[in-house]
């Protein structure tokens, strides 16, 4: 965590983690795993450009808040095979639109399919750039059911039938 200035590049390898918040001005790239906000913790983390190659993962938790990278610069994809990123749930994971990657250039020739999206069972995970500002990619996060929980009394109660009924009839 912190900020590195004056740095040209940092490469993590293939079987390094690198993540936490703070600011890297020159260029990061990642053959191994990319955290922003710490492994389980939600935060910004901040760089020049960013490097995704094939077989990086990059970990998006979702808690009070969500990771974002925010890049100045660029954001390239593998040219082949995939990246991964893999979703989070720390208890804040909802169906809805999330900016997680921001970026100072345009991110109009990246081909997304080159990242493999996955997330908590029952969610459908895709990446698509966003709509109002298209330097940014988006996580479209669909499909989620909320789990309900009954507050009121186990069983059945005649009374409280009739007030629903009652209920019913006013509306």
């Amino acid at each position: 965590n912190g900020v590195t200035s004056g740095v040209t590049s940092v490469s993590v390898g293939s079987t390094s983690t690198f993540g936490g918040t703070g600011s890297i001005t020159g260029t990061t790239t990642v053959d191994g795993a990319l955290q922003p906000g710490g492994v389980a913790t939600v935060g910004t983390f901040t760089m020049g450009n960013l490097t995704l190659d094939s077989g990086s993962t990059t970990t998006i938790d979702f808690g009070t808040g969500f990771d974002v990278v925010n890049l100045t610069g660029a954001l390239t994809l593998p040219s082949s095979g995939t990246a991964s990123l893999v979703v989070n749930n720390l208890g804040g994971l909802g169906n809805g639109t999330y900016s997680i990657f921001t970026t100072g250039a345009s991110t109009a020739g990246l081909n997304l399919s080159s990242i493999s999206v996955s997330g908590p069972a029952g969610g459908t995970y895709q990446l698509q750039p966003d709509m109002t500002n298209p330097d940014n990619i988006d996580l479209v996060v669909s499909g989620l059911v909320n789990n309900l929980t009954w507050a009121g009394k186990v069983g059945r109660s005649e009374g409280a039938q009739s007030d629903l009924q009652s209920h019913h009839d006013l509306v």
